[in-house]
């Protein structure tokens, strides 16, 4: 049995990347895609592609919002395999997969952190340890 491909929201620009129109308005995805997705403003509540990545840099932003979308209303559809690949292959943010199944992502996150002085800082329940 076929999956079927997840409905397009309308609001969504033409493009491989898009939005089912079901995000919950949590501003993750915007905070990765901020010119890529609608801003959560004035009386907007839906997540949606206003512009397709083109460069790189913005492909990857794009593919860090699907990730941190905690509903996996974003997706991507397009049947470029190195994109498929960045997102692990995965059915839940890809329409189109490659053959041999689910394939390890790169841990952005743990990147981040490595670069970021200030997630080195201690979290906050670990201030009353002290």
């Amino acid at each position: 049995m076929e999956e079927q491909i997840p409905t397009r929201f309308e609001k969504n620009v033409a493009g491989d990347f898009y939005t089912t129109g079901e995000c919950l308005a949590c501003d993750a995805p915007e905070s990765e895609a901020r010119d890529l997705l609608a801003p959560l403003e004035d009386d907007n509540f839906d997540t949606y592609f206003v512009r397709q990545p083109e460069t790189a840099e913005e492909i990857e932003r794009a593919c860090r919002a699907l990730e941190v979308c905690c509903v996996a209303a974003l997706r991507y559809g397009g049947t470029d395999p190195k994109i498929i690949r960045r997102l692990g292959n995965d059915p839940e943010y890809c329409d189109h997969l490659l053959p041999g199944g689910l394939v390890p992502r790169p841990d952005w996150l743990a990147e981040q952190r490595n670069n970021n002085a200030d997630l080195e800082k201690p979290k906050w329940w670990q201030l009353w340890k002290k």
